[in-house]
């Protein structure tokens, strides 16, 4: 289990009453009025994953024919519950596939 995975599997056993999952360095500032304002445009029982893409960090991630580009918590990222959700059962999918 990689270390994102174990977060993300906290937060939904222990942390799972809040809406959104924010993960940064601990080296960003956050101005948490601003953040609070801007997800409250996004619904949380929809899947979103936010966060701005810097050039030097961006992954590309390529599997059974889906690719796609995101961001790191290099540049942080705020990832709706309902994402957090479906991520955590891919990979539980994906490593347990008698489950899928």
């Amino acid at each position: 289990m990689c270390t994102v995975q174990a977060i993300f599997n906290l937060y939904v056993s222990k942390l799972g009453h809040f809406k959104w999952f924010c993960l940064v360095q601990d080296n960003t500032y956050v101005n948490v009025p601003m953040l609070v304002h801007t997800l409250r445009q996004y619904n949380y029982h929809e899947s979103w994953y936010l966060g701005r893409r810097p050039v030097y960090s961006l992954q590309n991630y390529n599997k059974d024919n889906i690719t796609f580009q995101y961001a790191t918590e290099n540049s942080g990222i705020c990832i709706s519950k309902a994402l957090v959700k479906e991520i955590i059962a891919f990979w539980d999918c994906s490593l347990n596939k008698e489950l899928c």
